[in-house]
């Protein structure tokens, strides 16, 4: 779990090093901040669209290699934005590090769940907290070392960081993945034809737009709105700690209450931070995001990934988390498309308007989630 953990920061960090850049890297490669979130978005669609064939991959060579792949492959690819001149450099670059990234969650959730049978919510919600730990940390270090350097930089820093702890699956393999030689053709329309994970599909929608919204656009919009650049690029950091924090509880309080409870009430948080946002003054606006958000949204990933974990075929269950993904992360970066159109047309600040749109969305699906026993009652039943 340590070494997941470490491979879940890692991830992440090498998809945010450009968003507290993004002023910096509009500068210097002469593009509008329309234009570099239109090339970024591409990049960002892979990062769920490859996940599809990710977790087929996952299925069929078993999940500890399919990490490993997906950690040196995509720290290898940051030398791309190095290698290539200007706006191809990033966009070829974030390109395919997205697609070899893309391999990892629908793969990582795969092994949890068939590796933790007891306390699954509290086991996702560490590896969460890897990921959140490593989402939090990448915009302060991508900012220290894009400031002193050059924005290109801490691309280079990170692909090392991938590239180091591809190595503890290469060195150590456990018994409990191996290549899963009985899993039949993917069928991908079989999967989305199972009833109890349609409601989950639907909550994946918003779910991604929100996320990738705040993700990529959150500095830009502080700055917009006088914050500094620095400020501006540590608040996403503040994000997830509060992150960290909501993983943590919500993988403990979904024991109690049941996975949907936290799913809903997590949702609710989101909506209401969003909305105080733009209803409150600045910096009290910024602040009540960062914690509502912070706290509600990611208290919802360790209960949203066991119940799909629970509803899907064991031997097709990394090709349902790819689905889960490309959803999630791959149609949820279009949100950074039309976040650059509005920007452009009408200005930063109503970015998040749309974001709140989303969320209202967000909450309407995770109400209609099947309502499950909490699991200290089934193990008590048992």
């Amino acid at each position: 779990m340590v070494i997941m953990c470490i491979s879940h920061s890692m991830n992440h960090s090498l998809l945010l090093v450009l968003s507290p850049l993004l002023l910096i890297a509009s500068a210097d490669l002469k593009v509008t901040l329309g234009t570099l979130s239109q090339i970024a978005a591409v990049g960002m669609f892979m990062y769920g669209g490859g996940a599809i064939l990710g977790g087929a991959i996952s299925d069929r060579v078993g999940e500890e290699r399919a990490i490993m792949l997906s950690m040196a492959l995509s720290g290898l690819s940051t030398l791309l934005v190095f290698l290539l001149p200007g706006v191809y450099g990033i966009g070829v670059g974030l390109f395919m590090i997205a697609t070899w990234s893309s391999i990892y969650h629908p793969t990582a959730n795969s092994f949890i769940i068939r590796v933790y049978k007891e306390k699954m919510a509290q086991y996702m919600s560490w590896h969460g907290v890897g990921g959140a730990l490593g989402t939090m940390t990448a915009p302060i270090i991508s900012t220290a070392v894009g400031l002193a350097f050059g924005w290109r930089y801490p691309y280079l820093l990170f692909g090392s960081l991938a590239i180091v702890t591809s190595l503890f699956f290469y060195r150590y393999r456990s018994d409990v993945s191996p290549p899963k030689a009985r899993a039949a053709k993917t069928g991908y329309l079989e999967t989305i034809r199972i009833k109890a994970l349609r409601p989950l599909f639907i909550y994946s929608l918003p779910n991604g737009l929100i996320l990738k919204g705040i993700e990529f656009f959150f500095p830009t919009v502080l700055a917009s709105k006088g914050f500094p650049v620095e400020i501006a690029g540590f608040a996403l950091s503040g994000v997830l700690i509060c992150g960290v924090v909501g993983q943590i509880v919500g993988g403990r309080v979904s024991e109690r209450t049941g996975m949907r409870d936290v799913v809903v009430a997590g949702s609710a948080l989101t909506l209401m931070g969003l909305l105080l946002f733009h209803l409150l003054p600045q910096p009290y606006g910024a602040l009540m995001l960062i914690l509502m958000y912070g706290l509600g949204f990611y208290a919802t990933i360790p209960a949203f990934n066991v119940i799909a974990g629970k509803a899907s075929p064991e031997d097709k269950r990394g090709t349902v988390f790819g689905l889960f993904f490309l959803i999630n992360f791959g149609i949820g970066s279009i949100s950074t498309s039309l976040g650059g159109i509005i920007i452009d047309r009408f200005g930063t600040g109503y970015v998040f308007i749309l974001l709140a749109g989303f969320a209202v969305a967000l909450l309407l699906a995770a109400l209609r989630i099947k309502r499950d026993k909490p699991e200290r009652a089934l193990r008590v039943g048992k």
